[in-house]
């Protein structure tokens, strides 16, 4: 008020300054305030040192909300190619400030500037006090981009699956996602080309594990590229996946089933290998034998002579033929996969790998004599 009086009318105006004759009314004076203005940046954070680290990308297309004391709304923007926002020419006073997260994202951090303020969880920070002219700078956040894993689940047909560029795709092979802790937390399936993925992870640790089809068997697996640790043939635990980062080739390879067959034939003509018209025998009891000789397994020939052993896993084996009452040893026969003639009735030491049929695991019986 100058001092002629005369009252306040606002803060822009003063009325009724009663001036009488040679009267000076002196200060009548006004006092403007500066604008102030907040700024931050929005980067992600790839090395969970977003704050410090000076080589964290910018976050552009960020939304950032501008909020009063009480935590309204005044106003929004987004963050430019640098991942700057700023709110300015602002009256002064209490103000906050809001991030929201884009889809796919996830907060991470976030940081008080120069003119103080608190922290509301990840996204928000409330209580900048602006006095005039003053600039709030690093009101900054930071966020973590989706991570994924991956791989691809093939045929071993040549006993070098994860080397082998033709090895086929195996499509419907259900892939388990696990957690750190082992957990299954989500599931897919193989595409045509053998591919699985999951995508919109959050950052951690992760596992996948392979459901083996049936008529396969587990036969590899291989950790991709953000490292892990193999648990058995089906299982990789211990991935980690960092802000952003793409998991590849957490592959799987399978192998199909193996298996071994022959005839028990009766030798009439001296020559029961290589003379066609001997006549099959049915009923002989054949064993299958694993790789110390136990017997895993059991058939008898059918009417053709002929004995199977199917939807084996790769592996080592032998056949053992029963000698039916009445009839004798005469030969036996190594077959395709080759082996050892361990006795009378006996070849061990067969190798079974990737999808093969030993064939031609032949006997001979000579039948009894008469006089």
């Amino acid at each position: 008020m100058g001092s002629a009086g005369g009252s306040l009318n606002g803060l822009t105006e003063v009325d009724g300054a009663t001036l009488t004759s040679a009267m000076n009314g002196t200060h009548y004076d006004y006092c403007l305030n500066q604008p102030v203005s907040i700024s931050g940046y929005v980067h992600v954070d790839v090395n969970g040192n977003c704050e410090t680290d000076p080589n964290a990308p910018p976050l552009s297309g960020v939304t950032i909300q501008l909020l009063d004391a009480q935590g309204n709304v005044l106003a929004t923007t987004a963050t430019d190619a640098n991942g700057y926002y700023v709110f300015d020419h602002l009256p002064p006073a209490v103000y906050g400030v809001r991030e929201i997260v884009p889809a796919g994202d996830a907060a991470d951090d976030d940081h008080v500037g120069s003119a103080g303020g608190s922290l509301n969880g990840l996204t928000e920070i409330n209580g900048a006090t602006l006095a005039s002219g003053m600039a709030g700078t690093h009101y900054d956040f930071c966020v973590l981009l989706p991570a994924s894993i991956s791989g691809y689940v093939h045929v071993d047909v040549n006993g070098n699956c994860e080397s082998n560029p033709n090895a086929p795709p195996l499509a419907g092979v259900t892939i388990d996602l696990l957690d750190a802790q082992g957990n299954v937390i989500g599931s897919t399936t193989t595409d045509a080309n053998g591919y699985y993925v999951f995508n919109h992870l959050l950052p951690g640790a992760y596992g996948v594990s392979e459901i083996v089809p049936a008529g396969y068997y587990a036969d590899d697996d291989h950790v991709g590229n953000a490292g892990g640790t193999l648990n058995g043939l089906t299982q990789i635990n211990g991935a980690g996946l960092t802000s952003g980062l793409v998991g590849t080739h957490y592959d799987f390879c399978v192998a199909p089933p193996v298996g071994i067959t022959g005839y028990v034939k009766l030798d009439v003509y001296g020559d029961c290998e290589t003379t066609p018209a001997d006549p099959p025998l049915a009923g002989v009891v054949i064993h299958l034998l694993d790789a110390n000789g136990n017997v895993i397994g059991t058939t008898q020939t059918d009417a053709a002579g002929q004995y199977v052993f199917g939807d084996l896993p790769p592996g080592t084996y032998g056949v053992e033929e029963i000698i039916p009452s009445g009839y004798f040893y005469s030969d036996q026969h190594i077959g395709s996969a080759g082996g050892v003639i361990a006795g009378q009735g006996v070849t061990d030491s067969i190798s079974l790998a990737h999808g093969q049929i030993g064939l031609a695991y032949d006997f001979c019986l000579t039948p009894p004599s008469t006089i």
